[in-house]
């Protein structure tokens, strides 16, 4: 008998529409591992290869077949039926959505594809396909059920182009589908372990193992109604001639005269113990761990006090225990990846992110791992990049959510626009460098909901300065250089692209009255049920204590002083863009007054100034995010 050649492919990972599937290559395995150790063909296996690598491994093997060669192509994976019956496709990882659309397109295996690989060889063929044959073409009246393979069984039984034999000499096509048209296959390896395990029960029993009528009639009974083997309207298609073709053989007792007995292991009785453990000694070397266990046991069998049989037995089941560890961790890395490529399909780049690094620890080369991880990536950074970045139809006072540590904090929109700075002469209590002028800004903005609290100080500085402790209270005797490290640090943490900084004076109060035009923004009078000032309560109170403004964000009014940006000065007589106060001066500005200070310092317009250096139990910061 010539040579025996298998290639066995799984396709678990799939992109949208196509939805990834759980069980393809574990079946692709099953069958593979049966092949190899049972039937001894040389096995290849494709786990989630691209199409193109798996025609290309096709051409590689069809180029070595002989007339009396035997090769076995499986396939587990989304099967597409296109253009009507005549045309299935298999479909790979890398199959495009424009295939749905009956556009050519990357990522199928189509029927012209194997029914030339087909004509090009030698010797007998079989193609077992375990995928879908119900998948649907888009038509522009709607989703048509499409089905079926004859345009595979009559394509690959036209003569063979390079060796221009007769198809008697050429060999013979099977043809094994899972399911029949129209029909769906299970993901749950029905098929795949009914047909291993009753070709094993044929071998067992002596029989000649012929892929035909009577397998199949041993495998429907296993399955479910809609996954009974059948392909182009029959349980099996043999092309061309009738008759069923053998893969393996073993001898056959004779059932008439004695009854059948439990498998004994192929070796020879005539074979001494020596020669045995030479022979499993020998498969131990070449990694056959199962072989060298079957042999080595029944040499132990005979001589139970033989020593080197002992050790050969010891070392071939520790490799096998490795191997099968070795192969629990794979189908859990597969599952792994699985699951984030799902991830990535429901919109959780997050998730799929940590999935793929899970795996990369573990296969750093995973081709597929790599991708998941550089798509994820990317997904991620455009998320980010569009919640920081600028955007004419998020509302004012949109809120976002940023995780800074083990916890997440709250962002409020301040829109570009344009407000009248400063107060009117006639406000109660003003100052007079809070000339009334316009501003314009042309970008928005973030900022943070609440003040800078001690938690999160602590968790970017690493340390706490205040008075008065407590996680959800605002930092104070914090400086203005220590309020700008501080951003400067976070901004190392921050998505690619975001910025941490101190508002600038005008943002400041753009923000704080968030439409208003009243001296606080909830009124022309001070309300102790509003804000913290005055001593009323004689330290900082927890941030969101007293209620938000329009735009979401507490405490403006009270409770500590904040840093902004800019040199304290005087402000411009005309309309002023984007405004960041003078190149130079002895002071910073610092705004909304504190917990001790009376009610005409926690005014809207009203403006403070203190040494850069300055630290004081009323003086803290909150800090905005835009996107460079």
């Amino acid at each position: 008998m010539g040579q025996k050649i298998a290639l066995v492919v799984g396709n678990n990972l799939y992109e949208s529409p196509f939805r990834p599937l759980e069980g393809a290559i574990r079946d692709a395995a099953r069958i593979a591992g049966f092949l190899e150790f049972s039937l001894g063909f040389q096995t290849k296996v494709l786990d989630n290869p691209t199409a193109r690598d798996v025609t290309k491994e096709l051409h590689r093997i069809v180029k070595t077949l002989t007339p009396d060669s035997k090769f076995f192509f499986y396939f587990a994976g989304h099967g597409l039926c296109v253009g009507g019956s005549a045309n299935q496709s298999l479909l790979c990882r890398d199959a495009d959505e424009l295939l749905l659309e009956g556009v050519e397109a990357a990522g199928q295996i189509s029927p012209e594809a194997l029914a030339a690989i087909s004509r090009k060889g030698n010797g007998d063929m079989f193609f077992c396909l375990d995928v879908c044959r119900s998948q649907t073409l888009r038509q522009k009246d709607g989703l048509v059920k499409q089905a079926g393979s004859e345009g595979l069984r009559d394509a690959i039984s036209k003569p063979s182009e390079t060796s221009g034999l007769p198809a008697k000499i050429r060999g013979r096509r099977l043809i094994l589908s899972s399911c029949a048209d129209g029909q769906c296959a299970n993901d749950d390896g029905v098929f795949a372990k009914a047909l291993v395990e009753e070709m094993t029960n044929l071998l067992k029993i002596g029989r000649d193992l012929e892929l035909g009528y009577e397998l199949l009639k041993r495998i429907a009974p296993r399955l479910k109604l809609d996954q009974t083997p059948e392909l182009s309207g029959t349980p099996f298609v043999l092309v061309p001639g009738t008759c069923e073709s053998l893969i393996g053989r073993q001898e056959a007792p004779n059932l008439e005269k004695k009854p059948v007995v439990p498998p004994q292991p192929p070796v020879s009785p005539a074979k001494t113990p020596l020669q045995l453990t030479t022979e499993a000694n020998d498969a131990l070397k070449a990694g056959r761990y199962e072989e060298a266990e079957l042999l080595a046991s029944e040499a132990l069998r005979i001589d139970p006090s033989f020593g080197w049989v002992q050790f050969v037995l010891s070392e071939a089941r520790k490799k096998l225990e490795e191997q099968r560890e070795e192969e629990r961790l794979r189908r859990e890395l597969d599952q792994t990846l699985n699951e984030g490529w799902l991830c990535f399909n429901k919109g959780d780049a997050k998730l799929a992110l940590v999935k793929a690094t899970t795996v990369l620890k573990a296969r750093p080369d995973d081709p597929a791992a790599r991708e998941l991880k550089r798509l994820a990536e990317v997904a991620l950074q455009s998320d980010s990049e569009s919640m920081w970045s600028e955007s004419s139809s998020r509302k004012a006072g949109t809120r976002q959510t940023l995780k800074i540590g083990d916890a997440e904090y709250g962002f409020c929109w301040i829109p570009a626009g344009e407000f009248d700075m400063g107060s009117l002469e006639s406000e109660e209590d003003r100052y007079g460098n809070e000339r009334l002028h316009h501003v314009k800004f042309t970008r928005g903005f973030w900022m943070l909901e609440t003040p800078t609290t001690q938690a999160l100080y602590e968790k970017v500085i690493g340390e706490n300065p205040s008075k008065f402790k407590g996680d959800d209270r605002p930092v104070e005797r914090v400086s203005w250089v220590d309020a700008t490290k501080f951003c400067a640090e976070l901004t190392t943490r921050l998505p690619k692209g975001a910025k941490a900084s101190l508002p600038t004076e005008a943002q400041w109060e753009y923000a704080c009255r968030a439409g208003t035009t009243t001296a606080y923004w909830y009124g022309n009078s001070a309300d102790s049920g509003k804000m913290n000032y005055d001593n009323n309560v004689d330290e900082t109170t927890p941030v969101e204590k007293y209620p938000a403004n329009p735009w979401g964000l507490y405490d403006m009014h009270g409770n500590v002083w904040e840093w902004c940006l800019d040199y304290f000065g005087g402000y411009p007589t005309g309309t002023a863009t984007d405004p960041k106060g003078p190149n130079s001066a002895s002071k910073r500005v610092s705004r909304g007054g504190g917990w001790r200070n009376n009610a005409s310092r926690c005014r809207s317009a009203n403006r403070c100034r203190f040494v850069a250096v300055n630290r004081f139990s009323t003086l803290g910061f909150r800090f905005l995010l835009s996107c460079d």
